[in-house]
């Protein structure tokens, strides 16, 4: 019981940091407001950003399905909470040093978050099976993999590096290669459907931000999800095949 509380207070001091950020706001401007500061192209649409909401919301639910005691001394939870801690931890930082523009920092944080939920996706995954008992992790590790990316691209043109003296299309088509190519690979190694989705939606915000001054990059995103979904769903439908197959003999 004293473990699921730790991880109750470590969960809402991470909610409280990332709303006072935009509230007080830290260092006297927003998350948004940073993040306007340079164009990148492969930012989405600010309606994209409202699945942090979604994702906290299945955290919460994770936690306190916890507090059932048929689940309190569960693997789901007690191989998984030392992770879910540092995840938590990285989350405030990165806000935290992403409000006083330490974006060398950012990128570090964000990083070692994809890392830290990479390895709690994993062992979800192993100890439990159960689709229910990760989907929170896969989404918040699918959008998070989008951020990693953005975020990187953002320091990058902070510093002014050059981008493989490529122009500004032709790197974002590059980052956005590279997202579809993660997406698919969760989908064929991990056989998870939900990551790339994540993708999928991030895609579209992107493409929705650029449809008026970057037509190649909307178009771009518009393609590359319109792959993901057939991948994804085409993927989806043989395993469900397969599976209905074994069980018939």
């Amino acid at each position: 019981m004293k473990q699921l509380f730790i991880h109750l207070t470590f969960f809402l001091i991470m909610v409280l940091i990332n709303v006072l950020a935009n509230i007080i706001p830290i260092n006297g401007q927003t998350t948004a407001e940073i993040s306007n500061k340079i164009d990148v192209l492969i930012t989405p649409a600010s309606y994209a950003f409202m699945i942090w909401g979604f994702i906290y919301i299945l955290l919460g639910i994770w936690i306190l399905r916890g507090f059932f005691r048929s689940r309190r001394n569960s693997p789901e939870y007690t191989e998984t909470s030392f992770l879910f801690i540092v995840s938590c931890l990285l989350n405030s930082f990165w806000i935290i040093v992403w409000h006083y523009e330490l974006f060398f920092f950012s990128v570090l944080f964000i990083l070692f978050l994809w890392i830290t939920l990479f390895l709690l996706y994993k062992k979800s995954r192993k100890v439990t099976g159960h689709f229910l008992a990760y989907a929170h992790v896969s989404i918040y590790l699918g959008w998070i993999t989008v951020a990693a990316i953005v975020n990187i691209s953002y320091y990058l043109k902070y510093i002014s590096w050059d981008q493989f003296s490529l122009s500004d299309n032709l790197w974002a088509i590059l980052l956005l290669l590279i997202a579809t190519i993660i997406g698919i690979g969760f989908r064929i190694i991990q056989h998870d459907w939900i990551f790339p989705l994540v993708i999928v939606w991030s895609f579209i915000a992107i493409g929705i931000k650029n449809g008026a001054n970057h037509i190649p990059i909307a178009f771009t995103t518009y393609v590359l999800a319109f792959i993901l979904i057939i991948v994804t769903l085409g993927l989806k439908r043989r395993t469900t095949k397969k599976l209905a197959l074994d069980k018939n003999g």
